[in-house]
């Protein structure tokens, strides 16, 4: 049997967010998108909007994977710490 499409979460909500853009004639990328802004709100002790990650995207067309990641970004571990622009008032 085929499967055109599907979505794969941990809450339901999140799922039929991502199902719901599948439905309006969205991409793969587009409901994860959506899926990924949904749980934001459905299971915010677990992820935020500036949580990081790694995403994993097969292009059918050009039969290319690309692999995202976005994990985390911490200023001052590449060497250049940058300079206090402020100081609180004592």
């Amino acid at each position: 049997m085929r499967v055109p499409a599907g979505v794969a979460a941990n809450h339901p909500a999140t799922a039929e967010v991502g199902l719901r853009i599948l439905a309006a004639g969205g991409s793969a990328a587009d409901a994860a998108v959506a899926a990924v802004l949904a749980t934001s709100t459905s299971e915010s002790i677990l992820t935020g909007i500036g949580g990081g990650g790694f995403a994993t995207y097969y292009d059918a067309s050009t039969q290319t994977v690309t692999c995202l990641d976005f994990f985390c970004s911490v200023p001052g571990l590449d060497g250049d710490i940058p300079r206090a622009r402020w100081s609180p008032s004592r």
